[in-house]
């Protein structure tokens, strides 16, 4: 079991859903599983020691009905999303009741603290565990040769993912003193100021090294 450490209602703000690699803890923002086919909440709940019953038991009990106007509440605050996400459901109910960002999420925490019986150990648990992956790789497009870098979310057993974020990237380099070619993969944008660190005439190798190095690091700031 995970160290239980204290968690919170903030540690639920900006948290992806679980079919964003989100952590077993947003389960709190996933749809109606009555109304949405997902195999992923079932396989949540399995984690969790939950059945799908025990699990609609507590949300229809701590659920707060609402007006629909976009659907992504199900007319129930239960099933908002996280505060990643758009929804008019949840943010038109915030605004008509007065409730503030904070009450919404500490209404989450508390869902997920019932489902888990105020459980420490569970809470962290939850808070730890992932469903899917995260994952950078670099495509290549085999007609082009042109090559990106993507986020991908997936379960990497079944070769499944789906591509959250990618962007063009280009090879660059940039000698070292000893003679040793840096070299890595970064986007246009960072291409084009290495370029203009290499021009840079009052800069000695050691200090164009040291700045390249710098850029290349963006390929880790994802």
């Amino acid at each position: 079991m995970v160290e239980a450490k204290t968690f919170s209602w903030r540690n639920l703000e900006n948290t992806p859903h679980l079919c964003e690699g989100g952590v077993l803890a947003s389960i709190v923002f996933c749809c109606d599983p009555r109304k949405v086919r997902c195999p992923l909440i079932q396989k949540a709940l399995n984690e969790l020691g939950l059945t799908l019953d025990q699990y609609l038991s507590v949300v229809e009990k701590l659920g707060v009905p609402l007006q629909t106007f976009d659907g992504t509440c199900y007319s129930n605050l239960a099933f908002c999303p996280s505060l990643t996400h758009v929804s008019r459901d949840r943010d038109e109910f915030l605004y008509n009741k007065m409730w503030t960002v904070e009450m919404y999420l500490k209404y989450k925490f508390r869902i997920l603290k019932t489902l888990l019986n105020n459980d420490v150990e569970m809470i962290a648990f939850a808070f730890s565990k992932r469903l899917l992956g995260r994952y950078i790789a670099v495509l290549l497009d085999v007609d082009t040769s042109e090559m990106y870098r993507a986020m991908l979310v997936g379960d990497i057993g079944r070769g499944a993912f789906r591509i959250e974020r990618i962007e063009k990237i280009s090879v660059e380099t940039v000698p070292s003193d000893n003679g040793v070619i840096v070299s890595a993969m970064v986007p246009p944008s960072i291409a084009k100021r290495l370029k203009e660190i290499e021009k840079d005439r009052s800069l000695n190798k050691s200090e164009i090294i040291r700045r390249a190095l710098q850029l290349f690091l963006h390929i880790l700031s994802w």
